[in-house]
This record gives C-alpha cells, sequence and structure tokens, in this order.
C-alpha cells in the first residue's frame, strides 16, 4: 500500500515538474532589420544566420529581413553577401523588447588585389 502511494506521489511530482518547465519555456523573438551597402542601396539575397545555431534567412528585394530567435539572451547575426566583408551585430534582447528588435547592418565592398 505505501509503495502504490509513493508511486502516485512520484508521478504528480514529476508531471508539476513537466507542467512548470513548459509553463516557463522562453517564446521566440523577432529581428528585423535591413541590409545595405556603403553605397546605401538594399543588398538582395544577403545572408543572415544566427552565430552558433543552423537559423537563417536571407533578405528580400529591399534588403529587408526578419528572423526568429531564442528571447531573453544576446543573439549574434552574421550578415554576409558575394564580395563584401562579413558584419556582425550583437542584439541583447531584454525585457521590453524581446518581442521585436531591429538592427541594420552596412556591409563593406570587399576589395581584391591580382
Amino acid at each position: 500500500m505505501i509503495s502504490i502511494l509513493n508511486k502516485k506521489l512520484y508521478l504528480l511530482l514529476l508531471f508539476l515538474a513537466l507542467f512548470t518547465l513548459t509553463g516557463h519555456a522562453q517564446q521566440d523573438a523577432v529581428i528585423s532589420g535591413m541590409v545595405i551597402g556603403d553605397d546605401h542601396q538594399p543588398i538582395v539575397n544577403a545572408n543572415i544566420t544566427v552565430a552558433g545555431s543552423i537559423s537563417g534567412t536571407t533578405s528580400n528585394r529591399d534588403g529587408v529581413f526578419q528572423i526568429r530567435v531564442p528571447s531573453g539572451k544576446t543573439i549574434t547575426l552574421l550578415i554576409s553577401y558575394i564580395s563584401f566583408e562579413t558584419d556582425s551585430i550583437k542584439v541583447l534582447l531584454t525585457p521590453g523588447n524581446e518581442k521585436q528588435s531591429t538592427a541594420r547592418s552596412i556591409l563593406q565592398e570587399r576589395i581584391f588585389f591580382p
């Protein structure tokens, strides 16, 4: 009889622990931004990735992008495009701005010497 009560108590505690963990799970935040060149023209299809993950997106014809990231921490975005220097931007998602943040990147053209 005691072992049945112990099992029920154990299952109840396990259920409560799982319920608590899912209730406090962080939601994703959205970072919106624009990628332009040093001539201030939009860069189409620039690559935007989250450092240390496989998350990524590309900029549209206006140089605009949106990417979902985990909220509640500092995110480093890596922005790259062929023949331009790669840029990195740190975005701190603090309480109050963790649902939507903005970023702007100006890529510098890479000069190649023969």
